[in-house]
């Protein structure tokens, strides 16, 4: 790899985009802000990784994928040890902070790193992946992209819930096909043809989202009834402020780890956060 920067340039792209502002990476690094200024503008002379926006330095998209490209030569070459690595994890808002968040130390002990950022992500996880946003993902079901690598690793419980006040007009539904004609609150990632692979649909849309949590608090104000993962709503049903409908579930659908195959650097956690989810899955989900 032929690197457009001096090492010491490169470490400083590195850490100026996990600390994004002048004040807060010269805090970090203990150095003088105008030293650190030089150095930025001087990264920015020699390359179109860095650029001033209203007076200050943001990273371009290419210098987050040379940042990428900068860790993974170092791994492959053995010039940095696992434990001076800091990872980017993306993942859906609700399992960052509910899976991610509540069990970070286990996690960063088992990939034998540094540190990590948790990457709640409202978009397409799997495009953040391919444009170097983040390192690994946590998704269910497959990429698109054969350039990700992935293993699904266990089902993701998947349920019909409602509001405990409106519960008793939906006492006598025992199957997905009479819950059609009832208000159903649509959330994007798990649209009821997209999870029951098209066997059955909602015909009576009365709120609209692409965010689990915003998706329950509707169900919760007793709007209509919504398709949830359980392990996002364990609180709920054990308060029976939710109640799932006629005991219905999937399990169709499978949460497991993704990463950039030709990230070879990346490999090597990629296998040990498989390991995490495979011993843990149990324990965080109660599956």
């Amino acid at each position: 790899m032929e690197f457009i920067l001096s090492t010491t340039e490169a470490q400083l792209l590195i850490q100026f985009e996990l600390n994004p502002s002048l004040e807060l990476l010269a805090k970090t690094l203990h150095r003088d802000p105008t030293a650190i200024s030089r150095q930025l503008k001087r990264i920015s002379e020699k390359s179109d990784f860095l650029v001033k926006v209203s007076g200050r330095w943001k990273i371009t998209e290419t210098g987050v994928k040379f940042n990428q490209a900068t860790k993974d030569y170092l791994l492959s070459q053995n010039k940095i040890v696992h434990n001076e690595i800091h990872l980017k994890i993306g993942s859906t808002r609700e399992f960052c902070s509910r899976i991610l968040a509540s069990n970070y130390k286990t996690l960063v002990k088992e990939l034998g790193v540094k540190s990590i950022s948790i990457i709640a992500l409202d978009g397409s996880i799997e495009s953040a992946l391919l444009s170097a946003h983040i390192d690994l993902a946590f998704d269910c079901e497959k990429p698109y992209s054969p350039d990700i690598r992935f293993k699904r690793i266990f089902k993701e419980p998947i349920s019909p819930v409602i509001s405990s006040k409106n519960f008793k007009q939906y006492q006598k539904i025992t199957n997905f096909k009479e819950l059609e004609d009832y208000p159903h609150i649509l959330c994007e990632r798990l649209a009821p043809e997209s999870v029951s692979r098209k066997a059955f649909s909602a015909r009576q849309i009365v709120a609209h989202t692409n965010d689990i949590a915003v998706s329950k608090e509707l169900c919760l104000g007793s709007h209509g009834w919504a398709l949830l993962p359980i392990y996002t709503i364990k609180n709920e049903l054990k308060s029976k402020k939710l109640k799932v409908i006629g005991d219905l579930t999937y399990s169709y659908e499978k949460f497991g780890v993704w990463y950039l195959r030709e990230r070879k650097g990346t490999e090597i956690f990629y296998e040990r956060a498989i390991h995490w989810m495979e011993k843990n899955k149990d324990l965080m989900l109660n599956l």
